[in-house]
């Protein structure tokens, strides 16, 4: 993360929020220095009301630090989050907790009464998933979302600054927080095809017997068997806390997909995430952590 710029990577693409001054760099960055989301990936890839989904969010914590992190959604209606409205308890649609091995798992219902704003004719809509990481202590709203959490009922005040993130967000520490936001589509009752998330195989030796081991100095060749149940494109997009990759996207050309990771000229230790994603909503996430010494490949 570079001074001035909180970084909000969503699927496929990448949002800054920039200090003034400051420009957005966008997905030309693959090194990690600093807390960042790298994605969040749901299971189903898009639900109904109703329906239970599996929301994985990947963190990356270069430094090692004690981090928490807070999920949300939020339907925009009149300028606020409509779950404030048909959801009584707000931890049915918040999640509080700690980060482990670089992941924040949550299982969510889509709440039924979200049907009520979907269009008319039946098709899908869509809301917005929020996932904000933060080294503990360092982020008041988590704080403010656990009190919200313990009273009965909804918070609304709690709701506001949820449907507006930016306001706060501008208030905290550029280093040691990261939110990542992304559009999720809920189902209508027309639709008859079901988008679904990319499936990938690894298909380097390495990956084998992690964790991955690369020279100093030295490349790693990451090559990816992937395919899309919709036939949609998939594109790769890689991410590490060392080193590099050589480019900040690939297109998988007859189901493959080649990256090659520049390691530094030092020993270290680190992750690398490799972020499948169909732009259509499908995402699928390869991680492994790296060792780079005079013992690598």
């Amino acid at each position: 993360m570079s001074v001035g710029t909180r970084w909000l990577p969503t699927a496929g693409a990448l949002v800054a929020l920039a200090a003034p001054g400051c420009g957005a760099r966008g997905f030309e960055v693959t090194h990690l220095d600093d807390v960042h989301v790298v994605t969040v990936v749901t299971d189903p890839a898009e639900a109904a009301p109703g329906d239970r989904v599996t929301v994985r969010v990947y963190v990356a914590n270069p430094h090692g630090a004690e981090l928490e992190a807070m999920f949300w959604t939020c339907t925009p209606v009149d300028d606020a989050c409509g779950e404030a409205a048909f959801v009584e308890e707000v931890e049915e649609w918040v999640t509080v907790g700690a980060v482990r091995d670089g992941e924040f798992t949550t299982l969510r219902t889509v709440p039924a009464d979200l049907s009520e704003l979907l269009p008319a004719d039946g098709r899908s809509g869509s809301t917005r998933l929020f996932a904000l990481a933060c080294e503990v202590g360092l982020c008041p709203i988590i704080d403010q979302a656990r009190v919200a959490m313990d009273a009965p009922g909804p918070d609304l005040p709690l709701a506001d600054d949820l449907a507006h993130p930016d306001r706060w967000l501008v208030d905290l520490p550029m280093s040691g927080v990261a939110l990542s936001t992304r559009e999720y589509v809920v189902r209508g009752p027309a639709d008859a095809v079901e988008n679904r998330n990319p499936v990938y195989e690894a298909r380097f030796t390495e990956a084998l017997d992690p964790p991955l081991q690369v020279t100093v100095g030295g490349e790693m060749d990451l090559a990816f068997r992937v395919t899309d149940p919709n036939m949609e494109t998939v594109y790769a997009f890689p991410f590490t806390t060392v080193g590099a990759f050589t480019d900040r996207k690939v297109k998988a050309e007859d189901d493959e997909v080649r990256l090659w990771l520049e390691a530094p000229d030092h020993d270290a230790t680190g992750q690398v995430w490799v972020v499948f994603d169909d732009r259509d909503g499908g995402l699928a996430v390869y991680t492994e952590s790296v060792v780079v010494g005079d013992g690598g490949q």
